[in-house]
């Protein structure tokens, strides 16, 4: 899911298969269900996109914004800052005012902002994405997402619970429109806690979501 083109290229594909099996349906009716799934699809690349930068900058690991690594960095120009004097703690994550291409394909502008307390890894520290002005691939994404760590569970995997409230305004070569996406869900690390290197890591992910289609 590192490449949103790439993610929702698949979607597209999933979606055509879903139309042709509903072939009763009249042409509206799965039109909207086309643009419900690729609306969803990419608020769930999108959210799960800024958790990833999140996630590997609330630990700390800032140097990893500037690794050669392809699975390692977003972007070279990418300026990431810290404000520990602030309560909750602040890590910004500026794309700058024009797009910029990165190393996962996408276009990237604006600002990522985490507000967290406590480590990542720390039971019940949090962290909450917001962005200013943030734009992928000339889509603007806002809204927040919320990440609170409930500690280990029965099976001794650590335990997240993930709050999204989002919003994405189409650019015009998309159709245009806005779509929005509201999710609660519990996020179980199954894999790759032991290493330093978040590409590796595999989560058990469950709960609902819900939203609106641009149409």
């Amino acid at each position: 899911m590192r490449s949103i083109r790439n993610f929702k290229t698949v979607v597209v594909i999933i979606s055509a298969v879903l139309a042709f099996s509903a072939c009763k349906k009249d042409k509206a009716e799965e039109d909207n269900d086309t643009t419900s799934v690729v609306d969803n699809a990419m608020a769930d690349a999108s959210f799960n996109d800024v958790a990833n930068i999140a996630d590997e900058a609330a630990t700390g690991a800032l140097v990893s914004y500037r690794g050669a690594e392809p699975e390692k960095i977003l972007t070279t120009c990418a300026t990431v800052s810290i404000d520990s004097m602030a309560t909750p703690h602040r890590i910004s994550i500026d794309f700058g005012t024009t797009n910029c291409l990165c190393k996962d394909g996408n276009y990237r502008s604006g600002i990522i902002y985490v507000d967290f307390i406590g480590h990542y890894r720390d039971s019940a520290s949090t962290h909450t994405i917001s962005f200013n002005n943030y734009y992928v691939n000339f889509n603007k994404i806002e809204g927040t997402k919320t990440v609170t760590n409930n500690g280990r569970n029965a099976g001794g995997h650590l335990s997240f619970t993930v709050a999204i409230n989002g919003t994405i305004t189409w650019d015009a070569q998309y159709g245009g429109g806005t779509s929005t996406h509201i999710s609660n869900r519990t996020r179980e690390w199954v894999a790759g806690e032991n290493t330093p290197d978040w590409s590796d890591d595999a989560y058990l992910i469950s709960g609902t979501s819900s939203g609106t289609n641009r149409n």
